[in-house]
């Protein structure tokens, strides 16, 4: 969710802010250390102004992208 966040140009404390998180816990969540409920998850898309399901379809896209790039680096090995 971090690399969406630096996409739109907003820093943490401006996320954290608007979702009413501390900065720490929005850190926390941007490197998958914590994962957000479902009310924290709408948050963080409307503060980067995309609907959950757009928010969500991102990170699986991320998902997918870093899956295939493991696959590949491992058949390279």
């Amino acid at each position: 969710m971090s690399k969406l966040r630096r996409v739109r140009q907003l820093s943490q404390e401006e996320v954290a802010f608007k979702c009413r998180l501390s900065r720490k816990t929005l850190s926390n969540l941007d490197r998958n250390e914590h994962f957000p409920n479902i009310i924290t998850f709408g948050k963080y898309a409307k503060a980067l102004n995309m609907l959950p399901s757009e928010l969500l379809k991102e990170i699986e896209q991320q998902s997918n992208y870093l899956l295939l790039l493991e696959e590949i680096t491992d058949d390279l090995e």
